[in-house]
C-alpha cells in the first residue's frame, strides 16, 4: 500500500497534473486511506519547525522583491563605495551576501545581476565618451570620433554625426576595453560567489540548510 501511495504522489509530482501545493497534501489523504499510517502521524510532519522556517524565508523573499528593498540597498551601497572597480566589487559582493542570508541564493543572484548589468552599461558609456569610441544600439563598437578628419559614415552605419571614421584602436584603448570586460566578468562571478557565501550564514539562506537542521533535530 505504501508503494502505491508513493507511485501516485510521484506521478502527480513529476507530471504537475495538479499544482505542487495540492500534490504535497496527498499523503494526508492517501496514507490513512491505504492503511499505511494514521493521520495524526502524517500531519505531524507538516508542522515541523524547519518547515515553518522555510515558509517564513519565502515570505521575506517575496516582501523584499515586492518593495524593491534589494535595489534600494544595492544603490545605497554603490553610492557609498564609489565607482572604482575594487570598491564596486566589494559593494556588490557585500550586498549579495547580506541579502542571501535571508532569501535563496538563486533569487538573490537573479535580483542583483540586472543591477550589475545596468552599472556595467553606464561604465561602458562613460568609457566610450572618454576615449571616443562609438557604439550602435546593440553595443557593438563601430568607430571613433575625431576632429582631424570629417567623412561621411558608410551607408550601413546610420549615425547622427558626420565627424566619424572607422579605424583600429590603439594599444592603450584596447587595454582599457579589455580591462572593462574583465571587470564585467569579475562583477558577475563575484555576485554568484557572494550569494553562495551568504547562503551558508543562516538557516534561511538556502533550502538545504533547513533540511539538514530538520534532520539534525531528529
Amino acid at each position: 500500500m505504501c508503494a502505491y501511495a508513493i507511485i501516485i504522489i510521484a506521478v502527480f509530482w513529476m507530471t504537475e497534473a495538479l499544482p505542487m501545493a495540492a500534490t504535497a497534501l496527498f499523503p494526508i489523504m492517501l496514507m490513512p486511506f491505504l492503511g499505511v499510517a494514521p493521520s495524526k502521524i502524517i500531519c505531524r510532519n507538516y508542522m515541523k519547525d524547519s518547515n515553518f522556517l522555510f515558509v517564513g524565508g519565502l515570505i521575506v523573499a517575496v516582501a523584499i522583491e515586492k518593495w524593491n528593498l534589494h535595489r534600494r540597498i544595492a544603490l545605497r551601497v554603490l553610492i557609498t563605495v564609489g565607482g572604482t572597480p575594487k570598491w564596486l566589487m566589494m559593494g556588490f559582493m557585500s550586498v549579495t551576501a547580506f541579502l542571501s542570508m535571508w532569501i535563496s541564493n538563486t533569487a538573490t543572484t537573479a535580483m542583483l545581476i540586472p543591477i550589475v548589468h545596468a552599472v556595467l552599461l553606464k561604465l561602458e558609456e562613460m568609457m566610450n565618451e572618454r576615449i571616443g569610441i562609438l557604439a550602435d544600439e546593440e553595443g557593438t563598437m563601430i568607430g571613433r570620433t575625431t576632429q582631424a578628419k570629417i567623412t561621411a559614415p558608410p551607408p550601413a552605419m546610420q549615425l547622427t554625426t558626420l565627424n566619424v571614421y572607422c579605424r583600429t584602436m590603439t594599444a592603450e584603448e584596447m587595454a582599457e576595453v579589455k580591462k572593462y570586460r574583465k571587470m564585467g566578468v569579475a562583477l558577475r562571478l563575484g555576485v554568484c560567489v557572494a550569494a553562495n557565501i551568504g547562503g551558508t550564514a543562516t538557516l534561511t539562506g538556502t533550502g538545504p540548510n533547513i533540511v539538514i537542521q530538520g534532520q539534525m533535530d531528529e
